[in-house]
């Protein structure tokens, strides 16, 4: 009911094309916000290009994390491998 209510009081101040414009600024609005927090994703990223390592589950972001013989997971945007460090450059 509170809905109806504030929808009326709009319709009242813009008028029927101005509450149209209203909504439709609204909506672009909201369209923004969206694109935006889609390309945070982190899974969008993987998307791109990108790969995650996980090592015991965690993100390995320092190459200082790994050791030779080191088993690392590498999630892709679609599905996952498996590898072992050869070598890891400080």
């Amino acid at each position: 009911v509170n809905g109806k209510n504030e929808l009326k009081r709009l319709s009242e101040i813009f008028g029927k094309s101005g509450l149209e414009r209203y909504f439709r600024f609204k909506q672009e609005c909201l369209k923004g916000a969206v694109a935006k927090i889609e390309s945070l994703n982190p899974l969008a990223v993987l998307t791109r290009g990108y790969a995650v390592a996980l090592k015991d589950g965690k993100a390995v972001t320092k190459s200082s994390q790994l050791q030779t013989g080191d088993v690392v997971d590498i999630r892709l945007s679609e599905g996952s491998a498996t590898a072992k460090i050869q070598e890891s450059a400080k």
